[in-house]
């Protein structure tokens, strides 16, 4: 089995996805979301029809996952990191949801990388600005 790209609905999102062969794989698939790009790779005994099926499976997690990280985006979060980006990074940054969060007692803000919530970037509370 050779290597192929494609695109899948996954929600109101076309994803990218680029399958690749890994011959150090031997029963499972990996998968990881970066931006909109889902690299799955599989073991060279993967049939194309186990192949589709698990895309069948990533494309609703990722659906359901992004789809609620993006109801709790906070707009006020959103605008300010986009001014932050084109001050700073002239617009070089990505990202998929911002927002605020309660439970982060350590640590400042945190963003996650590959998986269904890639590109999601949550900031502690004890950051905002009182009103």
């Amino acid at each position: 089995m050779a290597h192929f790209q494609t695109q899948i609905k996954a929600g109101r999102e076309t994803l990218k996805l680029a399958v690749e062969v890994d011959k150090r794989l031997r029963t499972t698939a990996r998968w990881v979301l970066h931006g909109d790009t889902i690299t799955l790779r599989v073991p060279t005994t993967m049939t194309r029809d186990q192949i589709n099926q698990i895309i069948e499976d990533i494309a609703p997690r990722i659906a359901r996952q992004r789809k609620r990280a993006v109801k709790q985006s906070d707009t006020g979060l959103t605008d300010r990191a986009q001014v932050l980006n084109t001050q700073y990074f002239n617009n070089e940054l990505t990202w998929h949801s911002i927002r605020w969060v309660k439970n982060m007692d350590r640590r400042l803000g945190s963003c996650t990388t590959g998986g269904t919530t890639d590109g999601d970037i949550r900031i502690s509370e004890r950051n905002r600005p009182l009103a």
